[in-house]
């Protein structure tokens, strides 16, 4: 099951054009974002010729002092045999020995500089100090003084908690940034915090939910393309690319009715469209059976959305084009970024096979003519959705019904339930009391539209999903099926 995921997912990281500006692993919600896009607009640092910034990964000496060096002394050079084991054809040496000509570093008692050593915060932090001419106090602990500079300047990231700590090249980014920007807003640690130990890991990036939580789910963002511009056919022109059998997302605004087949948004994720003048986000995350219809106007501005390429609880993470905000599908809000706790209105639709819908006059069926090569005749996730297990962790699980039951759910009065949706389609009628209302649940066996109206009229507007992922962000939710 994993290897057929993964060659999905090597499918999206193959041809993927790389952006302008920025690199494809530093999304927005990583804590050094800016600094990074800054040192790059600045022409710092450039990154590598996959595109990638790799953030996480610690700096050796050599490159951190490159870096510095593009900071403070753009286009100098000195090449050199500087040190024992720095050689004129090192891509290194210029930097290192322009470097050392000004007393920026000094290297070991041995003639060395050990460019390859991954460099620690105490010898980052004389280097900084240096290359800028900051003056400071000494004392018997020889980098006290670089690091109370930093401390003094907010810039240290609270990321760094020791003075032996390796630094990253996000963090070394986020130093730089600080401090030519003169930024003093954003968190940092002091000498005397991460003498004693009590730095608290504190991210300037704005979210609801534990950062650590938001994983990658494989693609890098947009790895699986959003369909922008959809182009439709009519029912007889889709049957060479959809059966009887095909689901889809079944969507009726004023005189349009839509179908979104499952085999096009296993490919795609989302499908920006616009219908009968409605403009409309319509998303299926595959991993967890989620369908459901996004409102995309928010506060009179509409908005694009995309695949961020990252899950929260196993699910479809979907960020806007607008402010690169992150929003949770299932939870239907921002939960990180510029627009964080926003909520997105879900827009009825039903789930249905081509069979139910293909008679319904003048639909309209959303064809392969997405400008993408894909195989839509085949269903990467197959295996993953026909057997037990789950590929991503989620951090509450709900024994009450097995993973991948499909159930309908709906939030009433701030307060969540679930259908067994199989069980739904059984009864065709239900009357139910929750949360202090008396619903009365319908189904449209021609479409499978389930409506839910209380006994005031008001309608609530639900979707369908796999139970464990519903269980996942909904621990105290409640459930319902024949026989509760």
């Amino acid at each position: 099951m994993k290897r057929l995921f993964l060659a999905f997912v090597a499918t999206f990281t193959i041809g993927i054009p790389l952006a302008s500006c920025g690199f494809i692993d530093v999304d927005t919600i990583h804590p050094n974002h800016k600094a990074i896009l800054y040192v790059q607009e600045q022409g710092i640092v450039q990154g590598y010729s996959d595109g990638t910034f790799k953030p996480n990964a610690e700096i050796n000496r050599a490159e951190f002092t490159k870096i510095i060096m593009e900071a403070t002394y753009p286009g100098q050079t000195l090449p050199d045999d500087c040190f024992k084991d720095v050689e004129s054809k090192d891509w290194f040496a210029d930097f290192v020995c322009n470097a050392k000509e000004k007393g920026i570093v000094s290297g070991y008692k041995d003639g060395t500089f050990q460019p390859a050593a991954n460099i620690n915060f105490a010898e980052a932090a004389k280097i900084i100090n240096t290359a800028y001419g900051y003056e400071y106090t000494k004392t018997d602990i020889w980098f006290e003084g670089y690091v109370r500079n930093l401390g003094a300047r907010s810039a240290i990231p609270t990321s760094i908690n020791n003075f032996s700590k390796k630094i990253t090249r996000g963090e070394m980014a986020e130093m730089i940034y600080r401090i030519k920007t003169g930024t003093t807003t954003k968190s940092s640690a002091t000498y005397s915090q991460i003498k004693d130990g009590t730095v608290v890991a504190v991210s300037d990036v704005k979210s609801n939910v534990p950062l650590n939580e938001i994983i990658s789910g494989g693609p890098v963002k947009d790895g699986i393309p959003s369909i922008d511009e959809p182009v439709f056919v009519s029912a007889n022109k889709a049957s060479k690319f959809v059966t009887d059998q095909t689901l889809g997302i079944l969507l009726k605004n004023g005189s349009e009715t839509k179908f979104y087949p499952y085999n096009i948004l296993n490919w795609h994720t989302i499908v920006n469209d616009t219908v009968d003048g409605k403009q409309l986000t319509i998303t299926y995350d595959p991993l967890t059976a989620s369908a459901m219809v996004f409102d995309r106007t928010i506060n009179s501005q509409v908005y694009d959305f995309g695949t961020s390429g990252k899950l929260y609880q196993s699910n479809l993470i979907i960020y806007d084009r607008q402010t690169e905000s992150y929003w949770s599908q299932i939870l239907a809000r921002a939960i990180a970024g510029e627009l964080i706790d926003y909520k997105l209105i879900i827009y009825p639709s039903s789930i249905a096979k081509f069979s139910q819908v293909k008679n319904i006059a003048g639909l309209k069926v959303l064809s392969t003519e997405t400008g993408y090569t894909r195989d839509y005749q085949s269903n990467p996730y197959l295996d993953y959705q026909s057997k037990n297990g789950l590929l991503f962790p989620v951090s509450n699980t709900d024994d009450r019904l097995s993973d991948k039951t499909l159930v309908f759910a709906v939030e009433i009065g701030g307060q969540q339930k679930a259908y067994v949706y199989n069980d739904l389609l059984e009864v065709d009628t239900l009357q139910d009391t929750f949360n202090g209302k008396t619903l009365r649940i319908s189904v449209n066996p021609s479409t499978n539209q389930i409506l839910v109206i209380d006994s005031a009229q008001n309608r609530y507007t639900g979707y369908t999903t796999f139970w464990f992922a519903w269980a996942a962000q909904h621990p105290n939710g409640s459930l319902w099926k024949i026989g509760s």
